[in-house]
């Protein structure tokens, strides 16, 4: 049988992010990862998104690899999903899987995989997801609320929408604002429907969105972003922001060589459970037990392992040993998938 990579790339033939790209945001040098497939043995056919569903019949049963978006509104994105999700059930192997694809740019399904896989085993997030502000009502009238409380929006990187709360009337506000507003036009329909039917109709939601509610970890003012390849995992430590709980997109980076090895290990072995080549994770210790506050499986920023100047490499013995040499990163994407489908699929 022959082993075969389909790769497909998006509307502008990008794959993927890359920090130092050959061009701005041109995303990773899909030639050099051409080059190193076929280097292992693999046979590599590239395909835009567009063509994807007649091209894929030529390769049956084939490893799709893939790309996501992060474009307004995730428009794109939400085709990306149509086209994965069909070429999963039509018997290729899209990787990763469409569930974590459907993760990317949604901490709400991002929430629903913790709690699916119970990578939150002491509750410890506890975390609750909403569609509309009515819900988020009823979830605050029906259940005694340990505060403070997490508030993110579903949506967004670098701390965007995540906010703090202690206390009911803090949530309501907060939460009010990060719903998104139905239009004016929508809002008029809306309020003449319920003048016209006021004593047979219950009024629709007119702040929707996806949003949730999540435990706060506190006295934590650091934490890591691991990204994993395979056994490897590079590491950059964020530290908080002045007088602030959240430390991504703080700016206050640094490599750190003394990182515990639970905290190496919890992340691989979440990699290895969501069954993906490579991972994302932000996480925090606290008392010697580890926290993964996100993780994503595609689309994740590079620069923690462009820019790293060592990296941890687990043996076979589970033992977590410092390498301290530099990486290329087609080329580590490339070896991590290679030994994800041949040892882990």
């Amino acid at each position: 049988m022959p082993k075969e990579i389909v790769i497909l790339t998006d509307y502008l033939g990008r794959f993927s992010s890359k920090q130092k790209s050959n061009k701005y945001r041109s995303g990773k040098d899909i030639e050099l990862m051409k080059f190193y497939f076929k280097d292992s043995g693999y046979d590599v056919f590239i395909y835009p998104m567009l063509k994807a569903i007649d091209n894929i019949k030529n390769h049956p049963n084939s490893f799709v690899l893939y790309c996501s978006a992060e474009d307004p509104g995730l428009r794109y994105k939400s085709y990306i999903e149509d086209i994965i999700f069909h070429l999963e059930k039509t018997g290729n192997k899209p990787i990763p899987s469409f569930e974590l694809l459907k993760a990317h740019e949604n901490k709400n399904a991002m929430e629903l995989i913790r709690k699916r896989y119970n990578l939150d085993k002491e509750n410890n997030f506890d975390s609750n997801v909403f569609g509309t502000y009515e819900e988020l009502l009823q979830f605050v009238e029906e259940k005694l609320i340990d505060y403070p409380l997490v508030l993110k929006k579903s949506t967004g990187a670098l701390s965007r929408n995540v906010l703090l709360v202690n206390t009911t009337s803090e949530l309501k506000r907060k939460a009010k604002k990060l719903f998104q507003k139905d239009s004016l036009k929508i809002r008029i329909i809306e309020y003449l429907r319920r003048i016209r039917h006021k004593h047979n109709y219950s009024g629709e939601s007119l702040l929707r969105d996806k949003i949730l509610v999540q435990k706060f970890i506190s006295s934590i003012s650091f934490d890591y972003k691991v990204l994993v390849y395979g056994n490897k995992c590079f590491v950059l430590k964020r530290n908080n922001r002045p007088n602030d709980f959240r430390a991504s997109g703080s700016g206050l980076f640094e490599y750190q060589k003394e990182i515990s090895h639970d905290l190496l290990e919890e992340a691989f072995q979440t990699r290895i459970i969501l069954k993906s080549p490579q991972l994302s994770v932000d996480i925090a210790e606290k008392d010697g037990k580890q926290y993964i506050f996100e993780f994503q499986a595609l689309y994740f920023g590079t620069k923690t392992i462009e820019f790293a100047p060592f990296y941890f490499q687990r043996n076979i013995d589970s033992s977590w040993e410092l390498i301290e040499q530099t990486v290329l990163l087609e080329k580590e994407f490339v070896d991590s998938t290679i030994h994800f489908i041949e040892y882990e699929c």
